[in-house]
């Protein structure tokens, strides 16, 4: 029996081969290493260091950053676990990638001192987000040139595990201006 109409219209997505991939989701560590780092020291961070020059997330950071510098806020030395786990890769070109990953933010938001001298916990809430981040490869590596929260996945972690225990960076941060150098 003959198809009866036109035939189905077909697109194709580049597939994306397991080098290229292992690098974009590399560039997503290395992001949330870094944005967790500046947290952590506000007035020391430079969002240029980190983001794409491409996209709007290195102007974003920069107003972010420099807010929380300037009401005295910062994210806690124990990040309690927080990580990222990115759950897919796609590219728009051989330059553009869009991913899609699950952050779980269990990190402490500190400001001020109290009168009681120590810093006021502005927020401890633990949560977890969908997170849409479009990176751009500058010629030597993957940057985060946009991110956007996508879907508010609820309180505590609702993040599937890590994929290796390379995928997990948050160990290694160290607070802006220590011995280790992050790239900040």
């Amino acid at each position: 029996m003959a198809p009866i109409g036109p035939a189905a219209p077909t697109t194709s997505v580049p597939e994306v081969d397991p080098a290229t991939e292992a690098a974009i989701k590399r560039g997503v560590q290395d992001f949330f290493a870094a944005y967790m780092a500046c947290g952590q020291a506000p007035s020391k961070c430079h969002p240029a260091d980190f983001h794409s020059s491409r996209g709007t997330a290195v102007g974003q950071g920069t107003v972010y950053f420099q807010g929380m510098a300037a009401r005295g806020e910062y994210f806690g030395p124990d990040l309690r676990g927080s990580y990222i786990v990115t759950q897919s890769v796609g590219l728009d070109d051989p330059t553009s990638a869009v991913t899609f990953s699950c952050w779980y933010d269990a990190s402490v938001l500190l400001g001020p001192a109290g009168a009681d001298g120590l810093p006021t916990v502005l927020n401890d809430k633990k949560i977890s987000v969908r997170e849409k981040q479009a990176l751009y490869f500058d010629g030597t590596s993957w940057k985060v040139g946009e991110a956007a929260t996508v879907q508010d996945l609820g309180d505590g972690n609702q993040c599937p595990p890590h994929d290796t225990p390379s995928n997990s960076v948050v160990d290694s941060i160290q607070p802006i201006g220590s011995n280790t150098t992050t790239g900040i």
